[in-house]
């Protein structure tokens, strides 16, 4: 079957400045496009704001429904994102600081008075008792645990740092297991 001579594609050569003329004429008619979108005022009814950022006036620059453009508040992205960066996150040391500050001891949310176990007031204690270099009573340097000096509380001058014998010896785990050890 033999193609009819209408439906073939024609291939003609195209020089490099013809290829760039006709480039340059769609560039043209993209940029009058524009214009003329940029001219025709589709956001009459919305008035301009002032972002409440950065103080520039700004108009809508899409087309966004009445509803929308009454929440609006800022110009852009990026001052609202500066603004709910400087809002939640303060910037400098000396805020931080009194954030923190502010979280400690019993302001914290998580703070417990009573029914704390002994694994999590051991945790808390050791944060705030100082570490010596070396035991408290027998005055080795060897790994040191924190002790209690018998109730078990929040009080900083009720813990202590001791090694592992002494400890066991300040509990009477030592006579405990020596007498263990006796039995067998």
């Amino acid at each position: 079957m033999k193609r009819s001579p209408l439906k073939k594609k024609s291939k003609l050569p195209i020089s490099r400045l013809q290829r760039q003329i006709w480039e340059y004429l769609l560039f043209l008619s993209a940029k009058r496009t524009y214009k003329k979108l940029q001219n025709k005022n589709v956001f009459s009814m919305k008035d301009a704001k002032k972002c409440i950022r950065c103080g520039k006036s700004y108009s809508p620059t899409y087309n966004i429904s009445q509803k929308e453009w009454d929440k609006q508040k800022y110009c852009t992205r990026e001052c609202s994102y500066k603004d709910r960066v400087s809002i939640k996150n303060p910037q400098s040391e000396e805020g931080r600081k009194k954030m923190s500050l502010s979280k400690i001891g019993r302001n914290n949310p998580n703070y417990k008075e009573n029914g704390t176990t002994l694994n999590a007031l051991h945790r808390y204690m050791e944060k705030r008792v100082p570490k010596p270099k070396c035991c408290e009573i027998c005055k080795i340097a060897t790994p040191l645990d924190l002790a209690n000096k018998g109730k078990y509380c929040r009080d900083v001058k009720e813990w202590y740092w001791l090694c592992r014998r002494c400890h066991m010896l300040s509990d009477g785990r030592m006579k405990n297991l020596s007498q263990y050890n006796e039995k067998k």
